[in-house]
């Protein structure tokens, strides 16, 4: 375990997150350094300092005055985030039960027709004189 490692789980174990290193293994590297031991004063000082803030209290009228900016006309209700998988969810099986009927009943695709290279035209071509004779050809000028 490297001294980052250590920091990181400092931050976390001070929000009161889990964190990857347990409690004793951060506890017993801060014992032999002296640089996260330093960090490690510095993140509770922190603590201490903004704990010590005075906390503002919110206006009484703000749960009347969220209310009223919600039904007023024009307002835009975002959707919650589990409303929004469910819509997800939902969205998204219906693109897959319709995929899957369509490939289910659309049958195999035609073949391609073969690449008409200037080869084969020349030899398609050869082939009709040979059976029907040359082709008469009539231009028409205009002057």
């Amino acid at each position: 375990m490297d001294c980052e490692e250590i920091r990181r789980a400092l931050g976390a174990l001070a929000d009161g997150e889990e964190a990857r290193l347990g409690r004793p293994e951060v506890e017993s590297h801060l014992s032999t350094c002296p640089d996260c031991s330093r960090a490690a004063r510095a993140i509770e000082a922190e603590r201490a300092y903004f704990g010590s803030l005075p906390r503002p209290a919110a206006p009484a009228d703000l749960p009347a005055r969220i209310r009223q900016r919600l039904m007023a006309p024009g307002a835009r209700l975002v959707a919650s985030l589990p409303f929004l998988r469910v819509v997800v969810a939902a969205a998204s099986l219906l693109l897959a039960v319709t995929g899957g009927a369509l490939l289910l009943t659309a049958g195999p695709a035609p073949a391609p027709p073969p690449a008409l290279t200037a080869g084969r035209a020349v030899d398609r071509l050869m082939d009709a004189i040979v059976r029907e004779g040359v082709p008469r050809i009539e231009v028409e000028v205009n002057r």
